[in-house]
């Protein structure tokens, strides 16, 4: 019956821990990128810094096309939110500091892990941890009732 409890308690804690725990991951290590499907070698960095001037005048979505033109591409232009435990290959361009680009998969990155992905797992342990706790409390006291 020990064993029971503490199983028990170890689920229901999974249960109540995982999504905050989640959180906190996302908190600490959580960047809002834009990702690089291509990435372009040193030298045409530079050769498309010196060809493409960015115009600090130029709306921001201008200027973000551009600086990304400069560093590779990217199918799309929209942030994704990936856990980053190293900063290593994240490129903050001198064109637009505010930025970061992080190339991805075929572009000789990894294959970031986004934050989406660890809340929707969390959700799931939660749901899953719960349900064993409760079905592990009602065959314990049904055991008990039959037993005593």
């Amino acid at each position: 019956m020990r064993n029971t409890v503490h199983v028990l308690l170890v689920l229901a804690a999974l249960a109540i821990l995982a999504y905050p725990a989640a959180l906190a991951v996302d908190s600490a290590y959580g960047r809002d990128v834009y990702l690089l499907s291509a990435m372009n070698d040193d030298d045409t960095v530079a050769l498309n810094r010196a060809i493409h001037a960015v115009d600090e005048g130029a709306p921001r979505a201008e200027r973000l096309r551009a600086v990304v033109e400069i560093y590779g591409s990217s199918p799309t232009l929209e942030t994704e939110r990936v856990l980053l435990l190293d900063d290593a290959h994240a490129i903050r361009p001198d064109e637009m500091p505010d930025i970061t680009l992080l190339p991805a998969g075929s572009a000789g990155g990894e294959y970031p892990v986004q934050t989406q992905s660890v809340l929707f797992t969390a959700q799931r342990v939660s749901f899953a941890g719960f349900v064993a706790a409760i079905l592990l409390l009602l065959v314990r006291r049904f055991v008990v009732r039959k037993g005593g």
